[in-house]
C-alpha cells in the first residue's frame, strides 16, 4: 500500500497568498497518476489550507483523506 501525502505548503494560504491556479502545485498530480498506473493499491492524503481543483484525484483515487493545514496552533515554532 502506498500513502501519497500531497497538497500545498502552509505559506500558500492566508492573506496575500493568491494563486492564479488552484491545482496541486508542481508535479504532484503527475506523481499520483504514475503511482495509479502501476496498478498497486494507494491512498492520498491531501494537505491544504484552501479548496483545490482535484477533479482527476476525486474521480480516480481509491481513497482520499482531506486533512487541511493545522493552522497556527498546529505549527511548530
Amino acid at each position: 500500500m502506498t500513502v501519497l501525502v500531497v497538497g500545498e505548503p502552509a505559506s500558500y494560504s492566508g492573506e496575500a497568498s493568491s494563486r492564479a491556479h488552484i491545482d496541486l502545485p508542481g508535479q504532484q498530480q503527475a506523481l499520483i497518476q504514475a503511482v495509479a498506473a502501476t496498478g498497486k493499491p494507494y491512498v492520498v492524503v491531501l494537505m491544504n489550507g484552501r479548496p483545490l481543483t482535484i477533479n482527476w484525484l476525486a474521480d480516480n483515487a481509491p481513497a482520499l483523506l482531506e486533512a487541511w493545514q493545522p493552522g497556527i496552533e498546529g505549527e511548530t515554532p
